[in-house]
């Protein structure tokens, strides 16, 4: 999947999150795609703000310090970066 796909389905994400807490009763929604980018996370703060829904927002960071959970999860991506460069 490339990035325009990536982005694409984030948004898509996005707008079912902000058309979900526009529901009554609502107040917690979690988004959780790749935001990894300080770009994104710009993009993400913006839709949330011009959609007048006064959300909160929190990012949360998760930090492993666990060298073979760390070497696991790099050698997965590796692996499928490699594998989708042939597909595209």
């Amino acid at each position: 999947m490339g990035l325009k796909a990536r982005t694409a389905a984030c948004d898509a994400a996005l707008a079912d999150m902000v058309a979900y807490m526009r529901q009554d009763g609502v107040r917690v929604a979690v988004y959780d795609a790749t935001n990894s980018t300080r770009d994104r996370r710009i993009h993400l703060l913006s839709v949330l703000d011009d959609e007048g829904i006064g959300a909160k927002r929190m990012f949360l960071e998760i930090i492993c310090d666990n060298e073979e959970v760390c070497l696991k999860n790099f050698l997965g991506h590796v692996k499928y970066y490699f594998t989708m460069q042939y597909m595209l």
